[in-house]
């Protein structure tokens, strides 16, 4: 499990507010899902300074590849983005990597959990159909929104997609989904709800990391609804009562009845893209009347405007005016 940098909007109701940085010192297979500074990049310097560019494969000599090279792995890892020798194992083959810190994956490929795995662009994605391009903290950071492909989920239901111990995480501002291991930080770092110690990564519970929670949470929950310094984790629901999970203290640890399910696309402006039947957990006391400008629907309130996009592909939600 390589150390996902998947970008995340972290919104608040006038706008974008600042995330946390990608820390590019962290561990790779500690499987840390961490925002970008600016909801797209996934931490570094915002620019790129590789001598070549990884998901096009360009800017090497015949019979190399343009990969990331590590340079060290203790205490922390640490790598570049460089031109190497080409290697000869193909997408989804097991792979290793030689003492110069170079795997033996073909060009366009990179070996993550000891499997070739291909390197993508995150805009616009150039990943295939079902897979979503995420980035990696202490991965491709000096390569400007390059990552890695991993399969996509469904919130309400991960099992179907992604393997056993790993949990569904959205990235607000694309809207798309992917598997990852759960990451929860030391307990005393939670302060949220009184449940948290006994039950780290669940309803309210304070999350740095957009995987900073358990499975079937995500840490994509303003911590106020006024003046917001941070993330906590919401449980994912289904808005729309078609069968999927409930706000109730059997499925959402530390939420439970009084808890509303809110759409995530309505509750934030800016995450338009998320599908509209993925909602998530809210207290509706704290967060009563607050709207991200459009229609909710459990939230009347919030009905007086239709949500809408700029996205001719998209048929279920309305095109904003011009």
């Amino acid at each position: 499990m390589k150390n996902l940098a998947f970008a995340a909007l972290c919104m608040g109701s006038l706008g974008l507010l600042a995330c946390g940085g990608s820390g590019g010192g962290n561990n790779p297979d500690s499987g840390i899902i961490i925002p970008g500074a600016d909801g797209g990049t996934g931490g570094g310097d915002g620019g790129s300074t590789a001598a070549c560019n990884p998901s096009a494969q360009s800017g090497c000599s015949a019979g190399e590849k343009c990969t990331y090279v590590i340079e060290q792995t203790t205490p922390t890892v640490l790598g570049h983005t460089d031109c190497a020798a080409d290697g000869t194992v193909a997408l989804g083959g097991a792979c290793t990597r030689d003492a110069n810190g170079v795997d033996d994956c073909v060009g366009g490929t990179y070996c993550s959990g000891s499997v070739c795995t291909e390197i993508c662009g995150t805009t616009p994605d150039t990943c295939p159909m079902a897979e979503a391009c995420v980035q990696y903290s202490g991965l491709f950071e000096d390569a400007d929104a390059t990552g890695l492909c991993n399969p996509e989920c469904n919130a309400l239901d991960p099992s179907a997609a992604c393997a056993t111990g790993e949990a569904c995480f959205i990235n607000l501002g694309s809207g798309k989904a992917t598997c990852a291991t759960p990451f929860l930080d030391d307990p005393e770092e939670k302060t949220g709800a009184g449940t948290c110690a006994a039950n780290p990564g669940t309803q309210d519970c304070n999350c740095v990391h957009l995987n900073g929670c358990a499975a079937g949470f995500g840490c994509v929950l303003l911590n106020d609804s006024m003046n917001a310094t941070g993330n906590v984790c919401t449980f994912f629901c289904d808005p729309e009562n078609n069968g999927g999970p409930t706000c109730s203290a059997t499925e959402a640890i530390g939420a439970g009845p009084s808890f509303s399910c809110r759409q995530i696309m309505t509750f934030y402006s800016d995450a338009m893209d998320v599908d509209p039947a993925i909602g998530m957990c809210v207290n509706p006391t704290t967060w009563a009347g607050y709207c991200g400008g459009c229609a909710d629907v459990n939230q009347p309130i919030c009905n007086a405007d239709p949500c809408c996009d700029n996205d001719p592909a998209t048929t279920d939600i309305p095109d904003c005016p011009a």
